[in-house]
């Protein structure tokens, strides 16, 4: 093998009924090839399960004048996993990795099962090749004992892993390596907030996940599309008692008949219930608020835990296209710092506007500033921290010049004189004299992003 072949990786996205995959020749990193295959085991489909589709993957990128001339030139495949339990971090796929996904199944049943075929499929298929699977868990591995610990009989934690655990981890370590990239790493207090199909928010202090709204399952924390979230069990004890419902009729009922759409009667896709309020159906307007009041309930409980913040994001689906939902969410909370700008927040502006205030609670600087909106690659942030005033600018618009940037002009209106004069008339002029001074800029935008501000 080559050593420019031994650098090729196949990363592989399994879904409930989908095959999304992309090879990278990590010595760029180059995307070599990509596909996807739907309907899996689904009537139409073209692949009764997920060996017909690996085969068919192969088929795709394997051969003469393919990105691959064969199979054995992979380094690797990669696996996003969700849930094994203590199984977490980033492991080889072995028999013990597999039958501790199978174990917690039960707590994942939308995710694991296919994942489990799927890496099946490949050890059959190509038994030489290394597999590795990245756990969802993982960001939140440094959890402590208090945070994930239930108040149920101990030697449930012990022996049966019953604990909290975090999921959405590549979501979020993705929000924190970039809100630390824009504001300048440090101990930095954030709250990433992924809204979506599947939503959570995760407290973050320094880069390191320090609470998660997520408990055991998928189906715990938030409500989801159609998952339950937080639910008293006691309620669904009684229900089962009262209609004689079994665990999995139960467990059915929670993971796939709940959620927004349990409360709505109908869709749970945010977007649909949006359309549905703003018809005047009380139902659709009830799910949205429950699902705020979440996301609200959580921000307000880590802000507590992280004694303040700096930073919020917004990220996923709902988080990045939901202006109502933002507002909602950051709606009373200007005594906290956190200050959402209505007009960018309506046109997914892409800079911030830091606006200065008195020093407050948060932390005890001379300066405060709260910015409105930033699209950052995939997630909107606010930022609610105390700086001083040579830190003001985290953002690169277009991923060069500020003079291509609208919010330029307020931003150079809120700065104190001493600023104001360095920047000059024109604010792309001064610049290079701000970069000299150290006024941090970092970040850039990429293709997509950058579209869309155009």
């Amino acid at each position: 093998m080559s050593s420019q072949a031994a650098k090729r990786l196949l990363i592989a996205n399994i879904g409930s009924t989908s095959f999304k995959y992309r090879m990278f020749d990590m010595c760029g990193p180059t995307v070599l090839a990509q596909g996807r295959i739907e309907r899996i085991g689904q009537a139409g489909g073209a692949c009764p399960d997920y060996e017909a589709a690996l085969a068919l993957c192969l088929e795709t990128i394997v051969g003469p004048g393919k990105a691959l001339g064969s199979v054995h030139e992979l380094a690797g495949i990669g696996f996003k996993a969700v849930h094994a339990g203590m199984v977490s971090g980033t492991r080889l796929i072995d028999g013990e990795v597999l039958a501790a996904m199978e174990e917690f199944s039960f707590l994942a049943p939308a995710h694991n099962p296919p994942y489990i075929a799927a890496m099946r499929a490949f050890r059959h298929a190509m038994p030489e090749v290394p597999l590795v699977a990245l756990f969802e868990t993982a960001f939140f591995d440094k959890l402590d004992e208090a945070t994930v610990t239930y108040a149920v009989p101990y030697r449930w934690k012990e022996v049966d892993g019953v604990r909290r655990y975090g999921f959405h981890g590549a979501s979020h370590r993705a929000a924190s390596e970039r809100a630390r990239q824009l504001c300048g790493g440090g101990d930095l207090r954030h709250i990433s907030c992924h809204l979506g199909g599947s939503s959570s928010l995760a407290a973050v202090r320094g880069g390191v996940a320090v609470d998660t709204s997520f408990g055991i399952s998928p189906q715990s924390g938030l409500p989801q599309n159609n998952r339950v979230g937080d639910f008293d069990v006691y309620a669904a004890l009684y229900v089962m008692e009262k209609y004689g419902l079994t665990v999995p009729e139960m467990a059915r009922t929670l993971a796939c008949e709940a959620g927004l759409a349990g409360i709505a009667g109908g869709s749970g896709d945010v977007r649909d219930l949006e359309e549905a309020a703003a018809r005047g159906d009380a139902r659709a307007k009830l799910a949205l608020d429950v699902f705020v009041r979440a996301v609200r309930h959580y921000l307000g409980a880590f802000l507590v835990e992280l004694g303040g913040l700096d930073v919020l994001t917004f990220s996923g689906g709902i988080g990045e296209n939901s202006a109502g939902v933002r507002a909602a969410v950051c709606a009373g909370l200007a005594g906290f710092g956190i200050e959402l700008d209505a007009e960018r927040n309506a046109g997914r502006a892409m800079c911030a506007i830091w606006k200065r205030r008195r020093r407050g609670a948060m932390r005890g600087r001379n300066w405060r500033w709260t910015c409105s909106c930033a699209r950052w690659r995939g997630s909107w942030g606010c930022r609610a921290s105390s700086v001083a005033p040579r830190e003001i600018m985290h953002l690169r618009c277009n991923g060069a010049k500020f003079s291509s940037c609208s919010c330029l002009p307020d931003l150079v209106r809120g700065q104190p004189a001493g600023i104001r004069q360095r920047i000059g008339k024109n604010p792309a002029d001064g610049l290079e004299q701000l970069e000299q001074d150290r006024l941090r800029c970092s970040g850039g935008f990429g293709e997509e992003s950058r579209r869309r501000h155009d």
